[in-house]
């Protein structure tokens, strides 16, 4: 009896939503009240965010575009439409900010024909959307659409990025919105600012999918921008080990076999900056973590070579990338309570060759002597040779003593090479090894899914 007053609660609630739709506006808010979302139906998808009764978000078009013929635009067709709302505290076993998060928010779901779903959530800090896909079949994102516009006279802090081959390394520079060109675009997160608040834009759920970049257009809009899936990579130049020249590229984004959930597209939104650093939703909206015992991960400090060049003074030996200087390093971690040394570029015995050390290093006498002291050892790899081998480099690097990798140069944001982000995360957690990335791109839910990866 009492699933039948829960069915018929839930039928009666998605009718009163529904006829809302047939109005061709709906509304959502926070919690709390303060934000509060406007999203239309008609002439495609679009939606408003105000908070505190102030616009922020003049307007979000979203869009997809399916090779299977499927897409949200005008001629899609909303078939339900239900609000719930949620209020639980999530535990991070491997936090990056807080080990126990409450998560609240207020969720509108719209069932579209042809098996496509947007969501839409409402928290006290933000707002996020995504697309859903409901169909098993193969088929391949063309484009995702999402068009930006903020209230006149708005001001951002923009990083610039040159081409979407990068290693995401930019400065953030603020400027008014309206003095940037028309194709100016940026990596993500990126801040914006309006007369009544701030607006933090990002990524969550980001896997198996394409990175977002924004591009400024007419009327300052910035519309969603997306590098293409790479068919083909070769080194650059004269055979470069690390940069890649992308010579071929399909006219889509992604391939998808079976249902899938696109990322979700956040906004956290204040007038208080202290809201930007204490906000979880990009935690609290990407995936749990597949490591079931996280008990090996620990998190710490780390002695640098690269920092200082290997210098070092007032010692008996020639500093360099060898097996004294090391051993100092580890000393001074181990007398400093630091938890981990890196071996960074040189270790091995070229870029490429990287199954053994170069001759001036013991790898595994030096691990060995690093555990006496309490220090753990990372070693820097190139992503290249390591995506060619994977499994075989962590096995190895494992069995030497070695708690992890630091991995470098991937410099994309394809969707293949989010992919091997996870994979390579992946295949470390089965060694209980740690995966650094240096010059990625954003935390945008593998460090969660795969809380082995550190900064």
């Amino acid at each position: 009896m009492k699933s039948l007053k829960s069915i018929s609660f839930i039928l009666l609630f998605t009718s009163i939503i529904f006829n809302k739709v047939a109005a061709q506006n709906l509304n959502l808010k926070s919690p709390n009240n303060e934000i509060e979302v406007t999203i239309k139906t008609s002439n495609n998808f679009s939606f408003n965010v105000k908070l505190k009764n102030n616009i922020v978000i003049e307007n979000v078009d979203l869009g997809l575009k399916m090779s299977d013929g499927r897409a949200i635009n005008k001629n899609s067709i909303v078939k339900e439409a239900y609000i719930k709302s949620k209020n639980e505290t999530r535990n991070i076993p491997i936090p990056n900010k807080d080990r126990k998060i409450m998560s609240k928010y207020n969720e509108l779901n719209l069932k579209l024909n042809k098996g496509l779903e947007i969501i839409f959530r409402a928290y006290d800090d933000g707002i996020a959307y995504r697309i859903k896909d409901n169909k098993k079949n193969r088929k391949n994102v063309e484009y995702e659409k999402m068009d930006l516009k903020l209230p006149a006279g708005s001001s951002t802090f923009f990083p610039w990025e040159e081409s979407m081959y990068s290693h995401n390394e930019r400065l953030y520079n603020r400027t008014e919105i309206a003095n940037l060109s028309n194709g100016d675009f940026c990596s993500l997160p990126v801040m914006f600012e309006t007369q009544n608040a701030k607006v933090l834009y990002t990524e969550a759920s980001l896997y198996n999918y394409p990175g977002m970049f924004l591009e400024k257009g007419k009327n300052n809009i910035f519309s969603s921008k997306f590098p293409n899936y790479v068919l083909k990579a070769i080194p650059a130049g004269q055979g470069s080990d690390r940069t890649q020249e992308i010579v071929e590229e399909a006219d889509y984004i992604a391939k998808i076999n079976g249902k899938k959930s696109l990322p979700w597209r956040v906004f956290i939104i204040s007038n208080d900056d202290r809201t930007f650093v204490e906000s979880n939703l990009v935690t609290l909206l990407s995936e749990k973590s597949k490591i079931e015992d996280a008990s090996w991960i620990k998190p710490g400090k780390v002695a640098w070579d690269w920092w200082n060049a290997n210098n070092v003074f007032g010692v008996d030996f020639k500093a360099g990338v060898n097996q004294e200087t090391y051993k100092y390093y580890i000393d001074f971690a181990s007398d400093n309570k630091i938890e981990y040394i890196l071996l960074d570029e040189g270790w091995t015995k070229s870029t490429t060759e990287i199954y053994e050390a170069n001759p001036n290093i013991d790898i595994v006498e030096l691990i060995k002597y690093a555990k006496s002291k309490n220090v753990s050892v990372l070693l820097w790899v190139l992503w290249k040779p390591l995506n060619e081998d994977t499994e075989g480099l962590i096995n190895l690097y494992s069995s030497w003593g070695a708690s992890g990798v630091k991995v470098d140069f991937m410099q994309r944001n394809d969707q293949y090479m989010v992919k091997s982000y996870e994979l390579i995360a992946e295949i470390a957690a089965k060694y209980k090894f740690l995966v650094d990335y240096h010059g990625a791109f954003k935390p945008a839910g593998i460090e969660k899914k795969w809380p082995n990866l550190l900064t």
